[in-house]
């Protein structure tokens, strides 16, 4: 009776295509983007969003893009060290010697299609400042900052 009535009130349920990665966790494919994303099941996975890819498989080359940054994670701090500094002084207090990864934590990854994001998020102890780094290849070109 209870799953007829669900049925009666939910219509066009979508069933979401998911693949594991042992990397990058959980993954779900999402139709109306034609992407593959970081599941929603937990508010702790680091967000990886517009991976290509079909509703049966992430793309594999994607897949290595981003793995690829997460491991060589320090060269994008140290690229984006000044800008990250000179953005929190607006925003948060903190001594002279404080180093950036002390600041931020990178909250997610986006691929686009001629750019790509990292989004660096001050720790909990901190004003919340997120700040998207944008690079062309591997070139920084710009950001966005909200708080």
């Amino acid at each position: 009776m209870i799953s007829f009535i669900r049925k009666l009130f939910i219509k066009d349920q979508v069933v979401r295509s998911t693949y594991h990665d042992p990397v990058l966790g959980k993954l779900e494919y999402n139709p109306a983007e034609k992407e593959w994303m970081t599941s929603g099941d937990s508010d702790e996975a680091m967000p990886f969003i517009g991976i290509k890819g079909d509703q049966n498989m992430p793309d594999s080359d994607s897949l290595n893009f981003i793995k690829s940054k997460l491991n060589n994670i320090q060269k994008y701090y140290d690229l984006c060290s000044d800008d990250l500094l000179y953005i929190a002084r607006d925003f948060i207090k903190f001594t002279s010697n404080t180093q950036v990864k002390e600041l931020y934590e990178i909250r997610g990854i986006w691929l686009e299609v001629n750019e790509w994001k990292i989004n660096f998020r001050t720790r909990k102890k901190f004003t919340r400042v997120d700040v998207d780094m944008v690079f062309e290849g591997e070139k920084l070109t710009g950001n966005y900052i909200s708080t």
